[in-house]
């Protein structure tokens, strides 16, 4: 616990392993300087639960780096309605339609390792592959208050690295934390590492503040770099949701 909060203050990767943070990952974090939480004496402004879970309790809002418990509560979005190229209303059901701003293709191939329990909830699900510049949208129907996505993209080259963001489009805000994950080539010494075939990980808020768009971007070394040029592979599955009340 305190070895995982000293490497986020740090914006260093959290350690990839069955109960924590990808080694790959680093969230924008900022120490609080609010009166101290009793579970963040030191006032980082998050704590971590078991099953890969993070309470952000400032912004009210949980964090899920693992499919656990309280995370498989969340609604699947079933992929079976998407058709190859497909943009208006990309996948949906009678409750919410996940809009795609980039054409895609859908794998149903069974024999394809998507990514290893607990990270991903299924090992051999149906998952979308698009190719986008360095940012890609996903448009919701409604608002919600949790989402989650699993994802991949082959690696490319050293320091490239893929953010996700949340935002409120009729407030124009965006819901913190903003975590980032940077590929690795496949290293056995490494353990499951994303960009690797068969590494996906998840990627899953839930806030008091309800949003209604998520986008994943690209970056070289940092987010405050310019973006990077040319295309990406960006592979997506899993999809839950849970519907602002």
């Amino acid at each position: 616990m305190k070895a995982s909060i000293s490497h986020a203050l740090a914006v260093i990767c959290m350690i990839a392993t069955l109960n924590s943070c990808s080694k790959d990952e680093q969230a924008d974090i900022k120490p609080s300087t609010v009166a101290e939480h009793p579970l963040d004496p030191e006032g980082y402004g998050f704590y971590e639960l078991p099953e890969g879970e993070f309470v952000y309790y400032l912004d009210k809002v949980y964090a899920y780096t693992q499919a656990g418990k309280n995370y498989l509560k969340l609604k699947p979005l079933s992929l079976k309605n998407y058709k190859n190229g497909m943009l208006l209303d990309s996948i949906c059901n009678k409750d919410i339609a996940f809009r795609f701003e980039t054409k895609g293709r859908i794998s149903f191939d069974k024999s394809e390792l998507w990514g290893r329990k607990p990270r991903v909830a299924d090992e051999y699900p149906p998952f979308i592959t698009f190719n986008t510049d360095y940012l890609f949208i996903i448009k919701l129907s409604k608002m919600v208050n949790a989402i989650g996505v699993e994802f991949n993209s082959p690696y490319r080259g050293v320091r490239y690295g893929i953010t996700f963001r949340y935002f409120n489009t009729k407030l124009n805000k965006e819901i913190p934390p903003a975590y980032t994950s940077y590929l690795y080539p496949a290293d056995e010494d490494l353990g499951p590492v994303l960009g690797s075939p068969g590494n996906a990980y998840l990627r899953s808020i839930k806030s008091e503040t309800p949003f209604d768009e998520i986008r994943v971007e690209y970056s070289f070394g940092s987010t405050s770099n310019p973006p990077p040029s040319g295309k990406f592979n960006l592979l997506l599955a899993g999809f839950r949701y849970e519907l602002a009340e």
